[in-house]
Order: C-alpha cells, then sequence, then structure tokens
C-alpha cells in the first residue's frame, strides 16, 4: 500500500479516536470473556513480577481485570495513539505507566517499529489493534519487531476482531461510495476525500461508521478484517509458533479470534 494511503487512514483512525474518545470509551468498560481463557498463560510467564506490556491499551480496561484476577505483582506498561484515551486511562490509574506512541508514524519514518523502551516483557498483548493496521506489510512488520521485545519463555496475545464474519451486524457500519454521495451530513470535501479513501483500500478492507451520539454517520475508521488463513500466514512468516488460539466474546462467542504465540 502507499504510503499516503497509510498515513491517510491513520489520520483517519486518529480523528475518529480523538473526536469520540470519551463516548468509544464508555462502550469499552468491561473485559472480553477471552481473557478468563488466557490466564493459563499468564501464570507461566516467567519473572515475578510479570513484565506486560499492552500495545493499543485504549482506557487502559485490561488494568481492572489483571488486578482482579493475578496473584502475582506486575509491572504494566499502556501504550496508545490516542492522546484522548490515554488521558482517560490515566485519570482511572493515576500509579500506571501510560505512554503515547504511534506505531504507523513509526513505521513510515523509519520501516520498522522501535518501541519507546528497551526493556523485555514477559506478556505482551494486542488487543483490539490488529484492525486498525493498514497494510499486510504493517502487520508482518509489527509482529516481526516485537520478537525482540519478549523476555525468553515469554508470550506474545493478539486478538483479531472477526467483524466480517457477523455481517447481518455489522452490514450497516460499512460505508460505500452509494452511502458517501447520498449523505446529506457529509460536506463535498469530506465525500472526496472519504472517496479517495475508499477507492485505495485492500481485501478485506473496510471503512466503518459510528452510530452514537451527536457525530453518528460523520466519523469513521479504517479496519482490517484479519481472518485465519492470514493470521496464520503472518505468523510463519515472522517467526512465530502458535501455542493455542480459540474464538471468544459476543452474543457469538465469536467476535474476537485470540492468538497466543511464542517465538521460534
Amino acid at each position: 500500500m502507499h504510503r499516503k494511503l497509510l498515513a491517510s487512514y491513520n489520520e483517519l483512525n486518529r480523528h475518529f479516536y480523538e473526536s469520540l474518545g470519551a463516548d468509544f470509551s464508555d462502550t469499552r468498560n468491561f473485559s472480553w470473556q477471552g481473557w478468563n481463557q488466557l490466564l493459563p498463560f499468564f501464570k507461566l510467564a516467567a519473572s515475578k513480577p510479570l513484565h506486560i506490556l499492552d500495545l493499543g491499551c485504549g482506557n487502559g480496561r485490561l488494568l481492572e481485570f489483571l488486578q482482579v484476577h493475578l496473584s502475582q505483582s506486575f509491572d504494566y506498561l499502556g501504550l496508545d495513539s490516542s492522546k484522548q484515551l490515554l488521558s482517560l486511562a490515566r485519570a482511572k490509574y493515576s500509579q500506571q505507566d501510560f505512554q503515547h506512541f504511534d506505531l504507523l508514524e513509526k513505521y513510515l519514518a523509519i520501516g520498522k517499529i522501535i518501541l519507546p523502551t528497551s526493556k523485555k516483557f514477559d506478556l505482551i498483548v494486542l488487543f483490539g489493534l490488529t484492525h486498525h493496521l493498514s497494510s499486510s506489510a504493517l502487520r508482518r512488520q509489527l509482529l516481526f519487531d516485537l520478537r525482540k521485545s519478549l523476555s525468553d519463555g515469554g508470550f506474545l496475545i493478539v486478538s483479531n476482531w472477526q467483524f466480517a464474519r457477523e455481517r447481518e451486524r455489522f452490514d450497516k457500519n460499512i460505508l460505500t461510495g452509494q452511502k458517501v454521495w447520498q449523505s446529506r451530513q457529509l460536506s463535498w470535501l469530506a465525500k472526496i476525500k472519504l472517496t479517495f479513501l475508499l477507492l485505495g483500500l485492500e481485501k478485506n478492507d473496510y471503512l466503518l461508521d459510528w452510530r452514537q451520539g451527536q457525530q453518528a454517520g460523520q466519523v469513521f475508521r479504517y479496519c482490517h478484517f484479519l481472518a485465519e488463513e492470514e493470521m496464520l500466514e503472518l505468523t510463519a512468516a515472522s517467526g512465530w509458533r502458535i501455542a493455542t488460539s480459540f474464538f471468544a466474546d459476543g452474543k457469538s462467542s465469536k467476535l474476537n479470534q485470540y492468538f497466543v504465540l511464542q517465538a521460534l
């Protein structure tokens, strides 16, 4: 994918979360069912206290789950590109470490992902992040580069949002050219920009709208449907072994697909 398109999709998502941070956070104030199935791998990680990196931490909701369910002590670093969501996380969890980090900007600048810390982590979690990675090369590079931030015996845990498997639920949110040009809420300039972004989409790429609050139908985000076949290819190409994978969450219990990975 062209660099200009990558930057444009990143800017679209940045605007989405800065515009809707509080509204979005209100829909993400609970733990996912699938996290309970991951607890054995948290307990298998080597060090005490555990060193945990939450990449794409959003409002920090994973912290409450960890505090309730982990008996051993842990230190935590949350990284996210949304300053709005980070401000909400810091307000709620003032004793924890949250830092701003835009991995796509880093990728566009130097062609790889270098985290803002040299620390090794026992657990690196990517929950609700991969669908915003706007090219197969970026997805592969992130998985490849994260290996050097993982301690021996540690785990990388990834959840991939399976929204495209639930078309009856999400079809209404998928933006099309017809929806853009029929909209009475969008300006002509916005319609032209969105058409450009729609034309640049690759396989399993979508623009999704937001249906809540005052900005319903006016704010959009780039999302990639990361199917199991692609994930298997990515893990093999970037040097990971799959310890386990499973579906969980939502009414269908298949809203997210989880992968627990160990470096080869």
